[in-house]
């Protein structure tokens, strides 16, 4: 549903009112961050057929522990058990075409991990 959403978002869906646009993942091995992993794919997918879009989303997975440490992209072991007193974020930066910087910071642990 976060994919999705990201996904029609983005997109310029006005020009071409009447077509549609399938965006598929495949999973082939999930090690972790498979949700960043999944809206970076899509989106390079998307530049790449040239669909119109409004801006670029780009993701990342990170794990923000007790002592202030931060884990960058965190192994599914490291998301599934996190250690005690720690988080598991996603974060998502949109980039506008007039260089503004967005971004959309999201604790997303319950819905992926539990």
């Amino acid at each position: 549903m976060i994919l999705k959403k990201t996904l029609e978002s983005i997109c310029i869906r006005t020009i071409y009112p009447n077509t549609t646009t399938s965006v598929i993942v495949q999973v082939v091995h999930d090690d972790g961050a498979l949700l960043p992993c999944a809206i970076n794919a899509a989106c390079a997918a998307l530049v790449d057929a040239g669909i119109p879009l409004r801006h670029l989303a780009v993701a990342i997975c990170c794990c923000v522990t007790d002592n202030n440490s931060i884990i960058l992209d965190p192994s599914k072991q490291e998301e599934k058990f996190p250690p005690p007193n720690s988080h598991v974020w996603l974060w998502m930066l949109v980039i506008t075409e007039g260089k503004e910087l967005t971004s959309k910071p999201g604790c997303f642990h319950s819905v992926l991990f539990s």
